[in-house]
């Protein structure tokens, strides 16, 4: 009796330690999903923003923001009048300025490693994806400011893009990618405000 009682005992721990097992792995795959529900939240806030922010400066000041170099356009002018501009109502977002000289960027998202910087540039949307063509617009379709954010993983971007777009196609809609040097991430582009010069 003693055995029986024994290994109906062992039996309940098993089965105690089964149900543990599986509860764990439930909650922790909704812990996962929703730390990863998080990150895709606060991305789309954060470049929504810079979109808001561009678009409030445009109204203002009547004029695109200064172009700074390589085809990016000079987005401290969001927080700090660095460039004179008749209008200029600012600071029109709350993101820091990196500590560089370059003019072009602010800084945003955190990803895994450190601070991701934004940038502000301009492309037409056509279809596009990977590599991207964001030198410019030349008049012959519609020229959107694009912010571009390095390097996400790629799962992050196409999470951002399901939620955005509804479709998990990267060459069309608001969100679009190109590759990053280290395998399995990417840059992210969100499509922000009209540009004033479509040239």
């Amino acid at each position: 009796m003693q055995n029986k009682k024994a290994a109906m005992f062992g039996l309940d721990a098993r089965i105690a330690l089964a149900i543990f097992g599986a509860l764990s792995v439930i909650s922790g795959a909704a812990l996962y999903s929703a730390i990863q529900q998080s990150k895709v939240t606060a991305y789309i806030a954060n470049m929504s923003e810079v979109n808001k922010a561009i678009e409030q400066y445009m109204l203002d000041t009547g004029a695109d923001l200064p172009l700074g170099s390589a085809h990016t356009y000079d987005a401290e002018n969001l927080v700090t009048e660095r460039t004179a501009v008749t209008g200029w109502n600012g600071p029109y977002i709350g993101l820091g300025l990196p500590p560089t000289t370059a003019h072009n960027n602010l800084v945003g998202m955190q990803t895994t490693a450190s601070s991701t910087n934004m940038f502000v540039k301009r492309a037409p949307n056509t279809t596009w994806g990977d590599p991207d063509p964001l030198a410019g617009c030349d008049g012959s379709a519609p020229c959107f400011y694009w912010v571009e954010t390095n390097c996400h993983p790629d799962s992050i971007i196409a999470a951002v893009d399901l939620q955005v777009d509804g479709t998990a196609d990267l060459t069309e809609g608001k969100i679009r990618s190109s590759a990053c040097a280290t395998a399995g991430t990417a840059k992210m582009y969100f499509q922000g405000p009209l540009s004033l010069n479509q040239s």
